[in-house]
């Protein structure tokens, strides 16, 4: 293996699709309203900030577009061409019904 493809495996592992990154926080929200039905403390949930670097890349596949890939904001791993942008998004859980989320909330099936 050359020192090119060493290094574009090494950039491959450092980036992370945004949609996943959003989606490993659901899954792990949701993890801590399982864990937290039965406890006397209760928190309720607010806005949830999240900020993360960027670099946005074009696909010329089938599904072409832009791709959007969250990477860490010390690592060496982007190419010259690219440019790191930084994201901040704020979201708001909301149940299926439409209301407001506690950690306490008691989960019956999926949430989205």
């Amino acid at each position: 293996m050359t020192d090119d493809e060493i290094r574009g495996d090494r950039e491959a592992a450092a980036r992370i699709p945004l949609a996943a990154a959003v989606k490993a926080l659901r899954e792990q929200l949701l993890e801590a309203m399982r864990v937290g039905a039965e406890k006397d403390l209760k928190f309720a949930l607010g806005p949830i900030e999240m900020e993360f670097d960027i670099v946005a890349s074009w696909t010329g596949d089938v599904h072409a577009g832009v791709k959007f890939w969250v990477v860490d904001a010390g690592a060496k791993g982007t190419r010259a061409s690219e440019a790191t942008h930084r994201l901040k998004l704020t979201l708001q859980p909301v149940s299926v019904a439409g209301g407001d989320v506690s950690i306490s909330d008691f989960v019956t099936g999926p949430m989205g």
